[in-house]
Order: C-alpha cells, then structure tokens, then sequence
C-alpha cells in the first residue's frame, strides 16, 4: 500500500501545506496494494481585489468576477477627473485580501456637476466678481462706458443663466459711467448764463469768488478748462468777480 498526492484543496480550518482529508477516507476499506491519495490544503479561499478605479461598470464587473468577488451597492457621483459612466472608488480597497463572493461596492460618475450661473447685471462688480467665484467659475472683467449704468456695475453678463461646469469663464462688462464730453466754454458769460450751459452738459456747477470780486457776476475762470474732457455729473468749478 503506498500514498499518492491528490489535486489540493482550500481550507477554512487546515492552515496551507497540511493534509486536510485522505481518499479513501478514514475507516474505509482498501484494495491491497491500492493506494491512499492525500489531500493537502490550500488554505484559506482568498482573492485581491483588482484596480477597478477609471473602469465603466460592466469591465468593473467582468474583473471582479474572474477573481470570484462580485458588483455590491452603486452609488453615482459627480466628478471632475472621472467621465461619466466609470469607477471613481470602490470599497474594499485595492488589493486587499477577501472571500470568494465579497461584494465591492462601487461610486460611479455622472461626469461633472452641473452648476447655476448666477445673474449679476446690475449688481456692483466686486460682488458679482465674489458671487461667481464663490460659485466655482473664473472671472474675466472688460470695463466700458455707458450712459444709463453707474460706475462700477455690471453693465452685461455672458452667460447670464443656465448652467455650467466648475472653473468655466464668465465674462462681465463692467460701467466705467457715462462718456466723456468736453467741458462748455463759459468764460465771460454771466453766472446764471453759465449755469444753464454747464448744467445742460451734465455737470454741477461750483461758484467761488474772484479775490478782486466786484459784484458783476461774470465768469472769469473755469476749472476744468474750455475743452477738456470730464465726465457727466462731475463739478466744473467757475470763478466770478
């Protein structure tokens, strides 16, 4: 009677190397001469659980299967590195060592997150600028004057609603106030003469007496002068004596 090595076998209990059974087994009969096959234990059924991060869900699956682990729960998930559809993590880890039927569970992407774009015409162009980048968007700024918005403020916004993605542009167009015009010539005209005339361009109008002032009311210096460029709304400073 002699042994013979059988195909080996996994084992919860026989630690690896170890016969864990014999063939026939043990009280069984035995032709003479016959021989007795040992079993010998593998250890314990164990699998490393393959990279399955950048996969889409079916190749995922297909590796976990050909290592004896399955597809556990799916939970979806925006993404900016990953494209819709693939694996971002999965748990347990890579690598690690499990059971034969372990489930893994899997965070798929929904590609990247959609975000609403704020409308900030209107506003001024510090908060809009705050807004937009709180959001998750960049900001590029071109100043421009005009007429009806106040300095400052966003005069348009490209998009203005809708949606977009994180570190996507937004451009504004921000007021530098209304244009800028010449100043009236109102040298020698009388005060309320060159009142009109400045207030009709769009200036205010500052009065200071002349140091020989002598009551005749006659302008007698401007500041800006004739000619220059302002903006509307500013002060032309007149001088009468």
């Amino acid at each position: 009677m002699g042994t013979k090595l059988l195909d080996p076998e996994f084992s919860e209990d026989v630690p690896a190397g170890q016969v864990m059974n014999t063939d026939p087994g043990p009280g069984d009969r035995i032709r003479k001469k016959g021989d007795v096959g040992l079993i010998v234990s593998k250890g314990p059924e164990r699998y490393q659980v393959p990279q399955l991060a950048g996969l889409d869900v079916d190749a995922a699956t297909r590796a976990l299967e050909s290592v004896q682990l399955v597809v556990g729960k799916q939970t979806n998930a925006y993404s900016d590195a990953f494209p819709a559809g693939r694996v971002i993590i999965f748990s347990p880890k890579f690598d690690t060592t499990q059971k034969p039927g372990t489930p893994v569970d899997l965070w798929v992407s929904l590609g990247r997150k959609p975000i609403p774009v704020p409308n900030m015409t209107g506003k001024p162009v510090k908060d809009a600028t705050k807004a937009l980048r709180k959001a998750g968007f960049t900001v590029e700024r071109t100043d421009q004057f005009d007429a009806t918005v106040p300095e400052g403020k966003v005069v348009s916004q490209t998009p203005n609603n809708g949606t977009l993605f994180g570190k996507d542009k937004v451009k504004l167009v921000v007021s530098k106030g209304p244009p800028m015009v010449a100043v009236p010539n109102v040298r020698s005209k009388k005060l309320a003469d060159a009142q009109r005339i400045l207030t009709e361009a769009g200036f205010k109008v500052k009065v200071e007496l002349a140091p020989f002032h002598l009551g005749l009311n006659l302008v007698a210096g401007q500041n800006p002068a004739a000619g220059k460029m302002a903006q509307p709304g500013s002060t032309v400073i007149v001088t009468i004596v």
